[in-house]
């Protein structure tokens, strides 16, 4: 099985996914760092993940 591959949507690179990579799982790209969150695999989609917000403990 070859490697999936798809397009950083920060800054257009490559970024190549992990054998094992689900679908909503967050992968960081390689280029400018942004982590991506994996929206579909076939064909695989990266969307910017959302920022978590600070737990405070509330």
């Amino acid at each position: 099985m070859s490697p999936l591959h798809s397009t950083c949507p920060i800054c257009d690179a490559t970024v190549e996914l992990p054998p094992d990579v689900g679908a909503s799982e967050v992968v960081r790209c390689g280029d400018c760092g942004a982590d991506l969150e994996v929206q579909a695999l076939d064909p695989p989609v990266l969307v910017e993940a959302p920022a978590e917000e600070e737990d405070w403990g509330e």
